[in-house]
């Protein structure tokens, strides 16, 4: 009896072990299931002499096949699309003939006709002639790859130079190219309306309906709230008058818009549809994806972006999300670039007030000095007329006030860049030596001139009489700083060489191109200038002595310009002044 006893327990107890052993293994079967669902990983192996296949639940799911699907190797090939099927049928092919691991990352057309990224990994098992491996769906990882590829190319356009208008085409292709939508448009803020800044792939006839958003009465007059603010339509101005509803499963907490499927929306009726107004012209064009995304800066929403596809299910929550952060990205650099365009704006304007006011300056200049001129010439013409006795004795006042006039007009003339150039082969060294020996003679003797000419200096194609003018404007200008004190002025002549490595800006501030110059440096100890002066130095007619008039600077920046030089300015208050000439030499 006690061994019927044991045998019974033992019975129960190996039964116990089996129910507990098939409820592990069940367990495990639905922990693996599911595991596979979340991960989109399914199992496969096909047997390779008779080429058929087994798969496990989620493959069936990836691909959209039925429970009831018979597979075989041709069949699960057959899901690959053009491009990614020569690639796993090559791969494959090794693995059965040499036992080769494969590892792709491949392109499928589900059953469903849906396009899916999918991760493929086969291993070989020769002995037991099959090959087995697993297949995942990585269509979302993808995805948030492209896009996040997709913001950081956005943000390399609209960090680039240039205006709204040349960049955000830019970034409008870009976002079309790396969705693959049939249709994309940015929509900018224009007084009340929001039309299309830029769009690709709308036709004409929706653009007509649809590229404003203001809603109207049905005499054509403008409808506002009662806020007085002007109203907008459909589902686009819902979106940018940020009245989307975060419950409603078409709408994001970041304000977005969305739909895979917007064909259903026909039969909603007015009181359950949570749209503004909508006028369904992106239902009727046939777009059954879409998402309308906010673009916003500190909270300000200046705009949107519209993504249109014929297809089903392009979007997923993931990705409207990720288009916000780019619609974010987009919103900030755009109304940081309006600025910019702004205050460009406001600086040309000044720009043009300076010319005009420098205009004015250089009208009453030379109406001045004209003036005394004529006035002597009138004058002296008068003694004549009244007393012609001795004219001789006036006639030379007319003929140095006329020689004035003729002086003036050359400094005019240089100043405008239009005076008659004469080029020749000039020795530039001479013309300094005999320029420099003939003007300081007139020179207190408290003052030290330095010439130096270095040797190597070669000939230039150059007008000779305009440069005696512009050495003798700048040595004049280094006396008259020095004044009455003692000081130093020192004329330097060299050959310099400006390449990429050695590159300098000009005055203005602009890089100097690269070759082969004559340096002209004219140095003295005198007075110096103040910001304010080096800023107005080449203006005609601006002098900071109460006596100083003419266009002797600004005679010389025309010079310069006519020989395609450049010129460099350094001047400190008190510490005394350096011009720089750049002549090239031109062969």
């Amino acid at each position: 009896m006690a061994d019927g006893l044991a045998l019974s327990l033992s019975r129960r107890q190996a039964e116990e072990a089996l129910v507990a052993s098939e409820m592990a293994l069940k367990r495990s079967q639905i922990l693996l299931s599911e595991t596979e669902q979340v991960g989109k990983v399914g199992g496969w192996e096909f047997d390779i002499d008779s080429g058929k296949q087994s798969w496990t639940d989620e493959m069936y799911n990836i691909l959209e096949v039925d429970s009831r699907y018979d597979p075989t190797l041709e069949k699960g090939l057959s899901f690959y699309t053009t491009e990614s099927r020569p690639v796993i049928e090559r791969v494959v092919q090794r693995t059965i003939e040499y036992g080769e691991t494969f590892d792709e990352e491949l392109e499928i057309i589900t059953a469903g006709g849906r396009s899916r990224s999918i991760h493929v990994i086969g291993k070989a098992d020769l002995e037991n002639r099959r090959v087995y491996g697993f297949f995942q769906d990585i269509t979302e990882r993808k995805r948030a790859e492209s896009y996040r590829e997709m913001a950081r190319e956005v943000l390399q356009i609209l960090n680039k130079p240039g205006n709204l208008e040349d960049l955000v085409p830019q970034v409008l292709s870009t976002l079309k190219e790396r969705t693959g939508f049939d249709a994309v448009g940015i929509r900018l803020q224009d007084g009340n309306d929001f039309p299309y800044f830029v769009q690709e792939g709308f036709p004409k006839d929706f653009l007509l309906v649809e590229n404003s958003l203001i809603e109207r009465s049905i005499d054509g007059g403008i409808c506002r709230d009662i806020d007085g603010k002007v109203c907008l339509e459909c589902t686009c101005g819902l979106v940018i008058c940020g009245k989307t509803d975060p419950t409603n499963p078409l709408f994001t907490e970041g304000g977005s818009c969305w739909t895979n499927n917007s064909f259903p929306l026909l039969d909603l009726p007015p009181g359950a549809d949570p749209r503004l107004h909508p006028r369904n012209e992106c239902i009727h064009q046939g777009y059954a994806s879409v998402a309308l995304v906010p673009i916003r800066d500190s909270g300000n929403i200046v705009g949107l972006i519209q993504f249109n596809d014929r297809r089903n299910d392009c979007f997923t929550l993931d990705a409207v999300e990720r288009l916000e952060e780019i619609a974010s990205y987009l919103g900030t650099v755009l109304v940081r670039k309006r600025i910019e365009e702004e205050r460009l704006t406001l600086q040309q304007q000044y720009q043009q007030t300076q010319k005009l006011e420098s205009l004015g300056v250089l009208a009453g200049g030379i109406a001045h000095d004209f003036n005394n001129i004529l006035a002597v010439i009138i004058g002296y013409c008068a003694i004549i007329k009244y007393d012609p006795v001795r004219p001789q004795d006036n006639i030379i006042h007319i003929e140095k006030a006329a020689e004035r006039a003729t002086e003036l007009c050359r400094q005019m003339l240089a100043y405008a860049g239009k005076t008659q150039f004469i080029e020749a082969r000039v020795e530039v060294a001479a013309i300094v030596d005999e320029t420099v020996s003939m003007l300081k003679s007139g020179v207190s003797t408290d003052v030290t001139i330095t010439c130096n000419t270095s040797e190597n200096c070669p000939p230039i194609a150059a007008d000779a009489s305009q440069l005696r003018q512009l050495v003798k404007n700048l040595f004049v200008n280094s006396v008259e700083a020095i004044g009455e004190m003692s000081g130093k002025i020192t004329v330097t002549l060299t050959k310099i060489i400006s390449d990429e490595k050695n590159s300098a800006e000009d005055y203005f501030g602009k890089s100097i191109p690269v070759g082969t110059y004559l340096s002209l440096e004219i140095t003295d100890t005198g007075c110096g200038m103040n910001e304010e002066t080096k800023q107005r130095i080449f203006e005609p007619f601006f002098s900071t002595k109460f006596t100083g008039r003419g266009l002797g600077m600004s005679a010389v920046l025309g010079i310069i310009n006519v020989h395609k030089g450049a010129v460099q300015l350094y001047s400190q208050e008190g510490q005394g002044t350096t011009v720089k000439f750049y002549l090239p030499v031109v062969q």
